[in-house]
């Protein structure tokens, strides 16, 4: 997804299948109402996730046991029906947005921090 088309709509998809993938997709058009590409970066782990989505979207999809979502050009009512009505039979993944920041690191670093965020999280909520 070029700088060039800001109106578009994508997903980076992190540790699904290629058949997980699809049904990803068709939830997220089913909800936009439109094309939303995907991006698979499923053994990618080396590249920068800016890398996998300026990148051709398909991709490499995998099985992994974390899951990610990165939802590319959906603004915050998008968002927020995406987070609500997830299909509850696939992996739920844990969702994030592109920053200046994350969008010029390493796929695998990605993963890592949303990993220890969701940790330090459950930490809070649980007092421990």
């Amino acid at each position: 997804m070029g700088a060039d088309s800001p109106e578009a709509l994508g997903a980076l998809l992190y540790g699904y299948t290629e058949e997980e993938a699809g049904e990803v997709r068709a939830f997220l058009e089913g909800l936009a109402g439109r094309y939303v590409e995907i991006f698979g970066g499923s053994g990618l782990e080396d590249r920068i996730v800016m890398d996998v989505v300026d990148g051709e979207a398909g991709g490499h999809f995998g099985a992994r046991r974390t899951r990610v979502l990165m939802l590319l050009g959906f603004d915050d009512p998008g968002i927020e029906a995406v987070l609500s009505a997830f299909p509850v039979h696939l992996p739920r993944p844990i969702f994030c947005a592109p920053t200046e920041s994350n969008m010029g690191w390493r796929l695998s670093e990605l993963v890592r921090h949303l990993v220890e965020e969701r940790e330090r999280f459950a930490r809070d909520i649980s007092g421990r």
